[in-house]
């Protein structure tokens, strides 16, 4: 076979074409080297650096091969490869580098073809060559500047590449258009006209036409271009971003690695990876050597290591080169990937709703977009370093307001990036886009809210904390999990307390119901360990080890009965979010100790009654009672909620500053819920002097004591027992296995820094909004005033702000539209409220109720 005029498709050989290809080159022997080494690929071929190295291993497998393909000296036990065998291998790797170089510098010259073209600014004149471009007519103005002091052509072409990006941001979800990669700006300013366009990168030539009023260029030919024609290059970006986001989606879950087949080409190679059960990204990254197991002297991985492995004389191995190289070139790729997906970028921050972080230094009365970090370091004020962080939410009335800070809209559900809402992406200066997202977008049914409530130190002179907003925006639900508990056997707390009382149990007790007695049992360990305040908090962790080996036991008994169906196995046992929860909550009380023992967290993190959405419903209940008790508005919507936080700030202050003055308190009514919240005892602290880790595990195994008691009375121990379940060691391995089989993690992760800078960038929304105006063409309210016409008999509208006239400093809030052929000025809000087919309300409004019960009579 003639190596100089080898196919440009030889590159992409794997496997059985690979190894055909091969031998047809060089030989039988030749193949069989390559084979046994598990190199598949000419991409793994031209990456191993000597692929005669494993001959040098003492190895009866090769001891065949190495006879065929070398000269053996027997007197010192070293080997010489036949001087044809490595010439032929040098010259085919050569020839296959150079190809391979050269098809990468053709891929890298072709994706920089497309933004290759120069940009003249120093031309005096532009020539649209309409011959292979779709030029969009607009109308172009020229017009005299000899007596106007105009921004230079490269600072235009910055102004209109900075304007192009943030309309991307604000329009388009995920895409960012950037200068040079989405188009190309053209600027020629001769003698006194300035004039030009842009070529998009589908071909397209859109004219840019300048406004001397404004000294902008009017760019909404261009952005209806990119949102509503059939444009090539928008097209690409959806179709890359779709593969991202799949790459993204797969990296984050268990069981990635046959996603990857087809270009890693894994057989062994997926099995060394699942046998030490790699899942997924973020572990393989972080093992520095996923070969060093093969070193083990373990039956279960001896069928694997002679697959896998060069097996020596010795007791020791060799990884196959073709394998390793396989493994390692798909560890670089993860890398290449991972680094910019899970990265958000900076600009992603613009987002999608009315979220603001409220300063604690102020008491909550300035809206900052700020980090937490920066937050909890005013903690000292109050003596606090610690806080504990929860969130609820609660149904909102869903309508449609313009806030006139930051010209955004707000009710529109907001975008999720890395399960954060987005901050002021509703902004727009056209009625037509509002008109657009009114019909198409879904509306806040609920609003949500982050709070965080320090943790007084013993040192405090504050007998109660107080919580603080740091976040609240609008949701429409669809990322809600749906409950499991059925309604009918919905109960709250204070039933919960009274069918768990000790009077309750003992009579279950006296009638020898013990399922009964043992599942409202078990509840009531749940109320000592998690809700009582009182509760020392060893005894804490006494029972929520009780109660997690307790279900562990009864669902694995479960389980294993082979007569049930899943779904009767589901109905004999407590609903899986209860069970988790249970898990969860008794893992993180024995870390929270465990790091109060070594000393990394104060005591004050022990108070584990207190963390609960109580805060957040107490602030939910603030904002209906400031509504005022007599009115039938019961709730509010997104907008009133967030106009409502800054009084709620107020009072919150209030109550705990002045609650706490000694020489004259005031008292404020306490809700019943909240009624648990007092001084806590000294049965929270720990001494790290007196009690240890083996302490910990000690009252860990008592409760494991414990548990199988309790079970033992309901005979479940006998179906373990039969089962080889009765140790706790195969018992939480059972359970562990169960679950890792059956639930994914997701790894996922997001850049503090890159949010930081994204809220930067939100701060700067207010002062750049004047700039924004003047500069940018799609913030302008001259573009197409006819879009907006209106027809109509009426000749004054009472009740609606619509104006002839506007303050030029209150531009922002309004829109420029036409009625009956006359300019108007129309107000954001009224546009909302125009745009509102239906009165909204909630079944919680008192006046609904008193309506229907009217119309019953």
């Amino acid at each position: 076979m003639n190596l100089n005029t080898l196919p440009g498709e030889v590159l992409f050989y794997s496997n059985d074409q690979f190894y055909q290809f091969i031998e047809n080159c060089l030989g039988v022997d030749q193949m069989n080297l390559l084979k046994v080494q598990s190199i598949k690929n000419i991409r793994t071929l031209i990456k191993i650096p000597d692929i005669f190295s494993a001959l040098t291993i003492k190895c009866k497998e090769l001891a065949d091969l190495k006879s065929r393909l070398c000269f053996v000296d027997e007197d010192n036990n070293s080997i010489i490869i036949k001087v044809g065998v490595k010439m032929d291998f040098d010259n085919l790797i050569a020839i296959l580098k150079e190809k391979d170089y050269k098809y990468l510098k053709g891929t890298k010259k072709s994706k920089s073809s497309s933004s290759s073209t120069t940009n003249s600014l120093v031309s005096n004149t532009f020539v649209l060559n309409t011959t292979n471009s779709n030029i969009i007519d607009s109308p172009l103005i020229s017009i005299p500047t000899t007596a106007i002091n105009l921004m230079s052509v490269n600072d235009y072409i910055q102004v209109i590449a900075n304007s192009i990006e943030k309309y991307s941001i604000n329009t388009f979800q995920n895409i960012i258009l950037k200068h040079d990669d989405a188009c190309m700006i053209h600027l020629n300013q001769s003698g006194t006209c300035i004039d030009g366009y842009i070529k998009c990168h589908c071909k397209s030539a859109i004219k840019l036409p300048f406004r001397l009023n404004t000294k902008s260029f009017q760019l909404s030919h261009y952005f209806k271009h990119l949102k509503h024609s059939l444009c090539s290059m928008m097209k690409k970006k959806r179709q890359e971003l779709k593969k991202n986001s799949n790459l993204s989606h797969n990296i984050n879950q268990n069981n990635i690695l046959p996603s990857l087949d087809d270009e890693i080409n894994f057989d062994e190679d997926s099995d060394i990876l699942e046998i030490q059960r790699i899942k997924n990204v973020r572990i393989l990254l972080q093992i520095p050597d996923v070969f060093s197991f093969f070193q083990k002297n373990n039956k279960d991985i001896l069928k694997l290591k002679e697959q896998a492995c060069f097996i020596d004389d010795d007791p020791s191995c060799v990884v196959r080169p073709g394998i390793r190289s396989n493994i390692e070139q798909f560890i670089e790729l993860l890398k290449n990937h991972y680094k910019p997906i899970t990265e958000p970028n900076h600009a992603q921050g613009e987002n999608s709703c009315m979220c603001g972080f409220l300063n604690i230094n102020n008491g909550n009365t300035e809206h900052q977009s700020k980090s937490f970090v920066h937050i909890f370091g005013n903690l000292d004020l109050i003596d606090s370093n610690r806080v504990f962080a929860c969130e609820d939410s609660t149904s909102v009335v869903s309508s449609v307001s313009c806030d006139s800070k930051t010209n955004c809209f707000i009710c529109f559900a907001p975008k999720l990036v890395n399960g954060l809402p987005l901050i002021n992406q509703f902004q727009t200066n056209s009625f037509n886009e509002l008109q657009e997202w009114s019909q198409e977008l879904e509306k806040s049914k609920s609003i949500n809210a982050n709070l965080i409530e320090p943790l007084l130190n013993k040192s405090s002179s504050l007998i109660h904390s107080r919580s603080y907003i740091i976040a609240s925006y609008g949701s429409d639900n669809k990322y809600s999990v749906k409950s499991d508990v059925f309604p009918d056997d919905r109960e709250n707390f204070s039933s919960c307390v009274k069918i768990t009382s000790n009077d309750v149990l003992n009579l279950l007790k006296d009638m020898n119901a013990k399922g009964t007695y043992i599942y409202r049992y078990l509840l009531k360990l749940v109320i000592i360990t998690y809700i009582e305040a009182d509760t020392d908090i060893f005894v804490r962790l006494c029972y929520g080890w009780i109660l997690a080996f307790s279900y562990r036991m009864w669902w694995c008994s479960i389980q294993l009965e082979e007569t049930y169906s899943q779904q009767e196995k589901d109905n004999h046992f407590i609903t899986r979010a209860a069970w988790l929860s249970v898990e969860i909550n008794i893992h993180c009380l024995t870390s929270l100790i465990i790091l109060v023992l070594q000393g990394v967290l104060p005591s004050s993190s022990l108070h584990t009654h207190l963390f609960s959405s109580q805060p957040c419903e107490s602030t939910f209940r603030s904002a209906r009672a400031l509504s005022s008790t007599f009115s039938s508005i019961t709730s509010f919507s997104v907008s009133q909620f967030l106009n409502k936080i800054e009084k709620i700030a107020i009072l919150n202050h209030f109550k705990s500053t002045e609650g706490d003055d000694v020489k004259c308190p005031l008292k404020f009514p306490i809700h019943h819920k909240n009624k648990h919240k007092k001084r806590i005892s000294s049965t929270t602290s720990l001494s790290s002097a007196s009690t240890t880790i083996n302490d910990i595990e000690k009252i860990i195994i008592k409760a494991y004591h414990e548990a199988k008691k309790i079970m033992n009375s309901l005979h479940l121990l006998q179906i373990l027992e039969e089962n080889d379940l009765g140790d706790i060691q195969k018992l939480n391995s059972f359970v562990f296995d169960q679950l890792d089989s059956k639930y994914k993690v997701d790894y996922c992760y997001f850049n503090e820094i890159d949010l930081q800078d994204s809220a930067d960038d939100t701060n700067n929304i207010q002062n750049d909004t004047e700039k924004d105006v003047q500069i940018e063409g799609y913030y302008s309210d001259d573009d197409n005033p006819d879009d907006y016409h209106f027809i109509t008999s009426k000749e004054t509208f009472q009740g609606m702000k619509i104006l002839d006239k506007i303050d030029l400093t209150k531009k922002n809030i309004y829109f420029h539209i036409m009625i009956n052929n006359k300019p108007k000025y129309l107000h954001k809000q009224t546009a909302a409220r125009l745009l509102t087919s239906s009165k909204n309300c909630l079944s919680s409004d008192r006046l609904t109720r008193v309506q229907q019960t009217n119309k019953q009579k």
